[in-house]
């Protein structure tokens, strides 16, 4: 059964107040503490808002006014616990990724990265990994096109977002000399920019969305079992 209109607004609504507090994040990290504040206001905004809408929600179903919105309850909370598996599911992976292949293929400008270095860059790989959600969510007309099954245009939308984009973030670092390749980094024929990333984006993207897939199924077996 398809959500309501109202239900779906609401994940995304929630999908968005979590990728601000990860901007937040990102930008305390950064050191730039305006950007972060403007970003804590705009989660907090979506976070009371997203609980008013819940309150109005709980108060009509108490009077009986809107007893079929009950059916599609789930679809928040199922919503809820995929944005979190998912993150969690992608940063873990891209942070591994990223503590591997930094000392191997490249050199930063501003000397050897730390810890926080890699963070900000695991966090930046997570938000591509919800651009590419969003545009897969485009392509199939449904939020959680994760939990069914791809088909070819899922299939060529994660390929091509994945090409695109790792491309994209390694010509702009090139350009603006944030890094550089060492002598072991393999590169796209006739271009200067290195295959490792996009190799990232087009290993991790399926990996992270299987994998989150497969927790989520997980769940609701043991759910059902209980």
């Amino acid at each position: 059964m398809e959500p309501k209109v109202s239900v779906v607004l609401k994940a995304l609504l929630f999908h968005a107040e979590v990728a601000v507090w990860l901007l937040a994040l990102v930008m305390t990290i950064a050191g730039k503490l305006g950007w972060a504040a403007a970003s804590v206001v705009v989660a907090l905004g979506a976070h009371i808002a997203g609980r008013r809408w819940s309150h109005r929600f709980l108060r009509k179903l108490t009077l009986g006014l809107d007893q079929e919105a009950a059916l599609h309850s789930g679809h928040v909370t199922l919503a809820g616990w995929h944005a979190f598996v998912l993150s969690v599911v992608a940063f873990s992976l891209h942070y591994l990724w990223e503590n591997i292949q930094c000392p191997l293929f490249f050199v930063h400008t501003k000397g050897d990265p730390n810890q926080i270095d890699m963070l900000i860059a695991t966090l930046g790989d997570v938000v591509l990994t919800w651009l590419v959600y969003a545009g897969e969510a485009l392509v199939a007309r449904r939020w959680l096109w994760l939990l069914e099954s791809w088909g070819w245009r899922q299939w060529a939308t994660m390929l091509v977002m994945a090409v695109l984009m790792g491309v994209a973030v390694e010509w702009y670092a090139l350009e603006t000399s944030r890094w550089s390749y060492t002598n072991l980094t393999p590169q796209i024929p006739g271009t200067p920019i290195s295959v490792i990333p996009v190799a990232q984006l087009l290993l991790l993207l399926p990996l992270s969305f299987g994998l989150t897939r497969w927790l989520l199924r997980l769940r609701g077996s043991c759910l059902r079992s209980i």
